[in-house]
């Protein structure tokens, strides 16, 4: 979809020359300018930089070495909000890459890493037959970690996940891969399901699951629901 949306300025013999990569589930954009001097290269770059950002919008969360989380906590510090995070198969890494960034104690209060069905219920204050009827991976306890974990640390927003990560724990019915995110706002909770597929490794379930749920975090801020 990105390359159809920008197909003309990535012809050949143009100038910048623009190309396209996708690794981790980011896809990166770049573009090189030649001119007869820096200024001039520095020009064309720019007004392509301009006319990719109007044709992909949110789409776009940063230039240069920006990350997901690092464009999300621009917008919680821009914002003033704060955010919490209830995680079970991404077992913190939302959490850290949240506090990666020096000064996240302005945004970040609290994390919780309920990895078993009972902290779940413990910490988290989930019903034990919530679990029992839909399952630990499921939109239903994702929505109540979210939910609560946002009540529990008082926060404006709550980050939640929950999934199977394999190699091993996946069954026809909930396969490995399969994770769901929620964001708990004063507005709403939002759930997403997620299909990352069974060939991904455990590391890349837990980093894919982590972006995006970061992802969804930022559109919320940004005003557009996931």
């Amino acid at each position: 979809q990105v390359g159809e949306l920008i197909a003309d300025l990535m012809k050949r013999g143009r100038n910048p020359t623009v190309g396209t990569s996708a690794a981790d589930l980011i896809i990166s954009i770049r573009i090189n300018a030649n001119g007869e001097s820096s200024e001039l290269a520095c020009r064309l770059a720019d007004a392509d930089v301009a006319e990719i950002r109007s044709r992909l919008g949110i789409s776009v969360f940063g230039e240069g070495e920006q990350t997901i989380q690092g464009a999300v906590a621009d917008l919680l510090r821009a914002k003033k909000l704060t955010v919490s995070t209830a995680e079970s198969c991404t077992g913190g890494l939302i959490a850290k890459r949240l506090t990666d960034i020096s000064g996240s104690s302005e945004y970040f209060v609290q994390g919780f890493v309920t990895y078993a069905n009972e902290s779940k219920s413990r910490l988290l204050v989930v019903p034990a037959e919530l679990i029992t009827t839909h399952g630990a991976v499921s939109a239903e306890v994702a929505r109540a970690m979210a939910e609560n974990c946002r009540r529990i640390a008082a926060t404006d927003c709550a980050l939640s996940a929950t999934g199977i990560a394999g190699p091993t724990g996946g069954s026809p019915d909930k396969p490995v891969g399969l994770v769901y995110v929620g964001l708990a706002s004063k507005k709403d909770v939002v759930v997403k399901e997620l299909r990352l597929g069974e060939v991904l490794s455990r590391e890349q379930i837990r980093d894919r699951a982590g972006k995006i749920a970061l992802n969804l975090l930022r559109l919320e801020l940004l005003g557009h629901s996931g």
